[in-house]
């Protein structure tokens, strides 16, 4: 299955370390994303460190969010502080297929993002 052209956007954004705006779940979301793959299933995920924008009813930013591709629109990439957050000490759930991670360098350095299936897709790591 060939990655969608939101996943080759946040792919670029991961490796250049840019920051994303987008509207997930009808909110309006401002972030960086951090860690980009799949489910268990196949589904294209993000792990996003978000800075701003809108989020659900008790939920407070900055704060650690994973969205479903397939929910993103309106996706464009900006420049702008890169940041990550305190610590991301658990490992996340949601990728259980990692194709880029800023914080692996042998991720950053493909050509290409990999497809669902790919021998090269990472385990996450742990914290």
């Amino acid at each position: 299955m060939t990655p969608s052209a939101t996943y080759k956007t946040i792919w670029r954004a991961v490796r250049q370390r840019q920051q994303i705006t987008c509207v997930f779940e009808g909110r309006c979301r401002e972030a960086c994303p951090v860690i980009l793959g799949y489910s268990s299933d196949g589904r294209e995920r993000v792990l996003v460190f978000q800075i701003g924008g809108q989020t659900r009813p008790g939920s407070k930013l900055p704060g650690w969010r994973s969205f479903r591709l397939a929910g993103v629109h309106d996706l464009k990439l900006r420049d702008g502080p890169w940041v990550e957050g305190g610590s991301h000490t658990r490992t996340q759930s949601h990728i259980r297929f990692v194709d880029v991670d800023v914080n692996i360098p042998a991720t950053l350095t493909r050509l290409q993002p990999l497809p669902f299936g790919s021998s090269e897709l990472l385990p996450p790591r742990s914290g």
